[in-house]
């Protein structure tokens, strides 16, 4: 499993460059709270080891509900590449094996395992 966060934790959208201002924030930002790096760190390796140890137990399909219930991309339009090709279609859930599931523009369903998802 590889598995990549990336959180910003504190500074101002003039830290950022020009094309992403508009796109990102930090959780001080949106808080008004100074955060600690260890403790959330922490909170966030602790929630991590109860989801993996609910896969182990065979508790998969508790997870994907759980992800579809709190899922801010379900059902929105984004762009990505797949196998060398472009293509756009809407966020439509997660496979079995775990790999996102996007319903493509011609209705067919492509499983994308990794790379970059645009939203639209």
């Amino acid at each position: 499993m590889v598995l990549g966060i990336g959180l910003n934790i504190e500074g101002d959208a003039s830290q950022f460059p020009c094309d992403l201002r508009d796109k990102v924030t930090t959780i001080h930002h949106e808080t008004g709270k100074a955060v600690s790096r260890d403790i959330l760190l922490d909170h966030i390796l602790s929630e991590l080891d109860m989801v993996i140890t609910n896969a182990y137990d065979g508790k998969i399909a508790s997870l994907f509900a759980e992800w579809e219930r709190c899922s801010s991309s379900l059902g929105r339009k984004v762009r990505f590449e797949h196998e060398g090709m472009v293509m756009q279609g809407s966020i439509s859930g997660l496979a079995s094996s775990g790999t996102l599931l996007v319903k493509r523009d011609n209705a067919e369903v492509t499983e994308v395992l990794s790379g970059e998802i645009i939203y639209l």
